[in-house]
């Protein structure tokens, strides 16, 4: 109560005005603080959903959000007049977006091929043969 202490005496009227100024400063204060709190949780929650979509969409977790957002808006924006430009119906067109599917060839299995050539060039090597008693040198 100090920050409101004058040097003249205040009059009964002029004590109860201040009293309601304080009463009012309070109520405000706590309305705010309780809004403040509840932006501060609405902010975190927006933060871990924006990592979200960008762990989603494949980007670096610092991407700037001005920066994928436009991002994002230029590639609606290409898909919309591609959409447009497409002559058939828009269930085909979508259709024609869609990535197709891969087609496995016998060049898929590759791969495995190569880990078997190994593992048998592997199995072959004189560095995991087994040693036959003659081939031991005991000490003598």
């Amino acid at each position: 109560k100090q920050w409101y202490q004058r040097r003249v005496p205040i009059t009964a009227g002029a004590h109860k005005e201040l009293e309601l100024f304080v009463d009012d400063v309070r109520s405000f204060v706590k309305f705010f603080q309780q809004n403040v709190f509840l932006l501060n949780e609405q902010s975190s929650q927006m933060k871990s959903d924006y990592s979200k979509v960008l762990e989603r969409f494949g980007e670096s977790p610092n991407t700037d959000s001005e920066e994928f957002m436009k991002m994002l808006s230029e590639f609606q924006t290409s898909l919309v007049d591609s959409i447009k430009r497409c002559t058939h119906p828009l269930p085909q067109c979508i259709a024609h977006l869609k990535p197709k599917p891969k087609v496995t060839t016998p060049s898929t299995n590759k791969p495995k091929m190569v880990q078997m050539d190994l593992a048998n060039s592997l199995k072959n090597s004189s560095m995991f043969k087994r040693n036959t008693q003659s081939d031991l040198k005991i000490p003598t």
